[in-house]
C-alpha cells in the first residue's frame, strides 16, 4: 500500500515500484512500468468542484493515436471523474479527460524529455482545465460537462478493458 497523508485513503500498489530517491523533489515517486502497473485509490468525495495535481515524468509516450492514462476510473460512466490521459495525435502529445465515452477537455502538452512536469486538472462550474508548470497550455476542446469526482480511481490505469498504462514516474498525486 502506499500512505495518504491527508485522509488516510491508502492506495493498493499493483506493480508500481518505489524509488526513494525519485521524484520531482529528489524524496520518492511511484514508478511504472507501462504493461500493467497501477496503484488503486479507494473511494474518495471530493464533491462538484475539483482539483487533481501530480508530478510527472513520462520515460515514453503513447504510439500514434495512442493513450497512456494517467488517473482515472472508466471514461464510459457518466456523473463521474473520467479519466486523464496522454494522447499522441500524429506526434504532438495531449492531456485529455473523458468522461461519458466524450472527449470533455483537450489541451497541448509540450513535455522535456527526463523532466518532472506539475500537470493540475481543475474541474470547477462544470468546465475543466489543464496547467503545467503553473502555465495554461493552448486547449483545443472544452465543454461542458458534470464536474464529480465520488468514486474510487486509479493511478497509470483506467478501466479493465483497456491496455494503456502509464510508463513513467509519478509523484505526489493529491485531489
Amino acid at each position: 500500500w502506499t500512505k495518504d497523508y491527508a485522509q488516510d485513503n491508502n492506495g493498493i500498489v499493483s506493480g508500481a515500484v518505489w524509488n526513494s530517491t525519485s521524484g520531482y523533489d529528489g524524496k520518492g515517486a511511484y514508478t511504472f512500468n507501462g504493461i500493467d502497473n497501477h496503484i488503486d485509490i479507494p473511494p474518495i468525495n471530493a464533491g462538484n468542484n475539483y482539483t487533481l495535481e501530480l508530478w510527472v515524468q513520462p520515460k515514453s509516450f503513447p504510439s500514434n493515436n495512442g493513450w497512456s492514462h494517467l488517473w482515472g476510473n472508466d471514461y464510459t460512466i457518466s456523473n463521474n471523474f473520467g479519466s486523464l490521459y496522454f494522447y499522441n495525435n500524429a506526434g504532438t502529445i495531449y492531456l485529455e479527460l473523458w468522461q461519458e465515452n466524450i472527449l470533455q477537455t483537450q489541451a497541448i502538452y509540450s513535455p522535456t524529455s527526463g523532466i518532472f512536469a506539475h500537470v493540475v486538472f481543475k474541474c470547477v462550474n462544470n468546465y475543466g482545465t489543464f496547467y503545467v508548470n503553473g502555465t495554461v497550455p493552448v486547449h483545443s476542446t472544452n465543454n461542458s460537462f458534470t464536474c464529480n469526482f465520488n468514486s474510487s480511481s486509479e493511478l497509470g490505469y483506467a478501466v479493465s478493458e483497456d491496455s494503456d498504462y502509464f510508463n513513467g514516474t509519478l509523484d505526489e498525486a493529491r485531489i
